[in-house]
């Protein structure tokens, strides 16, 4: 691949942000300023989410910059790819959610409960969150952090098995938290979209790509929430 590889470094501390940051520091830090000053929570967190996207840009950019070359460049390829890909990824959640609901009666996962609500509260750092957080800096961390960085050479199937699964788990995480086992199902979903980014990622060289098809996900979602 002509892709660059994340330094180690930078992707230890991409990861470790997110995992002790943004999934335990950050939020006890957000609410005690939200309450001790009684801020807007929906702007306080919008600055936060734009913040945290620019750090992780910051810590990319010359992977950024190098891909968004090469994408421009065969620009009609790679958009193509992306929406394939969109579609082979809506036919595969369809699936899994119909699989999920004829023999367990799941109807939605607790992650997709959470960012309804999260909308109801909180409108315009969800949807900040959604299309542009969630798409920049989780890519960030399993395609390029684990994904890219496990590859060696040709191989594909181990590095993508375990960039997914970590993504599949990050989306479940909640559940695991509060014990909702059943929810915890819903990881072969997101796992299964994991590895269609990991294709996309590896068939078309390019880290754009992978942004722009989690994007295009995330916003059509969103869209049907407003």
């Amino acid at each position: 691949m002509q892709s660059k590889r994340l330094d180690i470094k930078k992707a230890i501390l991409l990861i470790m942000n997110y995992l002790i940051g943004y999934l335990y520091l950050y939020p006890i830090l957000l609410n005690w300023l939200i309450d001790k000053f009684s801020l807007n929570k929906d702007l306080v967190l919008l600055i936060f989410y734009i913040a945290y996207t620019l750090f992780t840009v910051i810590i990319i950019k010359d992977i950024l910059f190098s891909d968004g070359k090469r994408f421009i460049n065969n620009l009609p390829k790679n958009i193509l790819a992306v929406f394939k890909n969109y579609l082979l990824m809506l036919i595969f959640v369809i699936s899994m959610n119909m699989i999920l609901y004829s023999f367990f009666d799941l109807l939605n996962s607790n992650n997709q409960k959470a960012i309804e609500d999260a909308i109801g509260l909180a409108k315009y750092s969800t949807i900040f969150a959604s299309i542009f957080f969630g798409p920049i800096v989780e890519e960030s961390i399993f395609r390029l952090g684990i994904f890219r960085n496990l590859q060696k050479g040709d191989h594909f199937v181990v590095s993508c098995l375990i960039s997914s699964f970590c993504f599949g788990l990050l989306h479940v995480y909640d559940s695991i938290l509060m014990k909702s086992y059943l929810d915890c199902l819903y990881l072969l979903t997101y796992m299964g979209m994991g590895m269609i980014i990991c294709r996309v990622y590896y068939l078309q060289d390019n880290f754009i790509t992978c942004i722009l098809l989690h994007m295009l996900n995330n916003l059509l979602g969103v869209l049907l929430l407003l």
